[in-house]
């Protein structure tokens, strides 16, 4: 009477399983999958693959890049080679191409990129990095003037604030490089600069 007992809760424990698969809970039916496997793994196996893919994908949808290669590499050792081949090429397309700058030329691009909220946190403070580190003073008029709708006036005023701050460090003058750079806002992608200066 208890094997009867035991296979009955498996078998709605595999149902379960199968029910929060069908639903795309990938995350429920993996772990569901993952404890059925030590009893049967020829018959349970390839549902953990499966979900183990659904859940993969799922965190590639929202972004959770960092997530999926983890599911990515505890996959490379249970699924076949076609299989991890094709969520590696999932992975890799949901890597959005990076948007370079060239920091070296006053152009207003990389300007107008930070002033219009373009890109991740990192790389926005790498663009403001490459900025300041290229020394070259932003555009103010002129032809190379930036769009007075986009913002990017004060990205500008940040910049040459940071510039003028780390000239007043190298005269010596501390005292005129924090007043330099103490109104720079949280907000601004220069921010970080403070700490330096």
């Amino acid at each position: 009477m208890a094997t009867s007992d035991a296979a009955g809760a498996n078998d709605e424990f595999e149902a379960k399983a199968r029910a929060d698969f069908a639903a795309g809970r990938w995350r429920k039916a993996r772990d569901a999958f993952k404890q059925l496997c030590k009893s049967d793994r020829g018959t349970f196996l390839p549902l953990l693959i499966d979900a183990n893919m659904g859940l993969a994908r799922d965190m590639l949808a929202k972004g959770r890049l960092s997530d999926a290669r983890q599911v990515f590499a505890y996959l490379k050792t249970l699924a076949p080679p076609s299989v991890v081949a094709e969520l590696h090429r999932s992975i890799e397309a949901s890597i959005p191409a990076p948007v370079h700058i060239d920091a070296r030329s006053p152009a207003p691009a990389p300007l107008s990129l930070l002033a219009g909220k373009s890109g991740t946190p990192a790389e926005r403070t790498r663009w403001a990095d490459d900025l300041v580190l290229a020394f070259n003073p932003a555009p103010s008029n002129g032809s190379n003037a930036i769009d007075a709708n986009s913002g990017p006036e004060e990205i500008a005023a940040d910049l040459a604030a940071v510039h003028d701050a780390i000239e007043a460090v190298c005269q010596g003058n501390q005292d005129r490089a924090l007043d330099l750079v103490r109104p720079l806002k949280r907000e601004s992608p220069f921010a970080h600069w403070r700490l330096f200066v």
